[in-house]
């Protein structure tokens, strides 16, 4: 989710919290991850393809789609998720897509995108109820996940030891017995975070038709957060 903060923020809770990014995988035991070098050559791959996925971020938010009816855009993530070689399903929860991306023999790392409002799972594998279920995080995928966030943003990685009071249709990877965990990225630029706090007038969030996050560095942020958390992942 991208949370209400200055853009470059990373934060990882414990506990019960809402999502719109998850990372779900089968964690097995801590290997080494450069996470500073890892980084800066995903900030290299990220340097090139900015120009398109800049085009494909305004091209969204150009487009806008009310829940459920988010057709257009789940077709345009899901040819987008194709392209990089990641296995579809679409039409989850009415217009959402699951893109499961294998990794040969060894842990399979499943990317669940909600930006096309995911409401679950796939049916052959959870059945759906009204609502959804609060998310726990998985401690041992916190753990190993969090000194790789730290290495890479410093202070700027915050892990929130209270839990959130949101809850989020992901929980049902988290009921399937998934491990999991969530984070959330700032989203918004420092000097009007600041000025927010000084006037007392709080920022749109992330559900408000008025919400405006700073494409760059939020979305670089956001990329290298969740390519070193896979990385680390798909390490066994």
């Amino acid at each position: 989710m991208t949370k209400t903060g200055s853009a470059r923020g990373v934060v990882a809770r414990r506990g019960l919290a809402g999502v719109v990014l998850a990372l779900a995988a089968v964690a097995g035991p801590a290997a080494a991850l450069d996470a500073v070098a890892d980084k800066a050559a995903i900030d290299a791959e990220f340097a090139a393809d900015w120009p398109r996925l800049e085009v494909l971020y305004k091209d969204i938010h150009s487009h806008p789609e009310i829940a459920f009816q988010e057709t257009r855009t789940s077709a345009l993530l899901a040819a987008q998720m194709r392209a990089l070689g990641f296995e579809v399903t679409e039409h989850v929860g009415k217009t959402g897509i699951v893109a499961l991306y294998r990794n040969g023999p060894g842990p399979v790392v499943r990317t669940a995108n909600a930006e096309a409002a995911m409401s679950g799972a796939p049916a052959a594998q959870i059945d759906f109820t009204e609502g959804a279920t609060a998310v726990v995080n998985d401690d041992a995928l916190v753990a190993r996940t969090e000194p790789v966030f730290k290495a890479a943003f410093g202070d700027q990685a915050v892990l929130e030891k209270l839990p959130g009071a949101a809850s989020e249709d992901y929980s049902e990877f988290i009921l399937a017995g998934v491990p999991s965990f969530y984070w959330s990225l700032g989203g918004y630029d420092p000097a009007k975070v600041a000025e927010a706090k000084r006037t007392g007038v709080p920022l749109p969030v992330n559900h408000s038709p008025y919400f405006a996050p700073v494409a760059e560095p939020s979305v670089r942020t956001g990329v290298e957060a969740m390519t070193l958390a896979v990385m680390n992942a798909m390490q066994g």
